[in-house]
């Protein structure tokens, strides 16, 4: 292999990598606002979840990148909900605490 197809390539790597970070920061942020919205939309005295919302989550990413795309809805969604749940064990914890 060329020195300047190995300095691509190692530079296409690095910027995938980059890319990763950032996908994983966003979710982190999407999921910690989810369960933020959840909060308020309880204490409001509204259902925590809205359905009619995640379908149209769904169908955003269904429509942006097909079959895949709902499956990544899907798992995002699911990761949102955890986050909620993790969030109400640590203040259970420290209330018990």
């Amino acid at each position: 292999m060329s020195p300047v197809n190995s300095a691509r390539l190692m530079e296409r790597q690095a910027h995938l990598a980059s890319l990763d970070r950032s996908i994983i920061s966003l979710i982190e942020e999407r999921a910690t606002t989810d369960s933020q919205l959840r909060t308020l939309r309880r204490l409001s005295g509204l259902h925590e979840f809205q359905l009619s919302r995640e379908n149209d989550v769904l169908s955003q990413y269904h429509e942006a990148l097909g079959r895949q795309g709902t499956s990544i809805a899907l798992q995002l969604l699911a990761i949102a909900r955890n986050e909620g749940r993790r969030k109400v064990d640590i203040e259970e914890t420290a209330t018990a605490a």
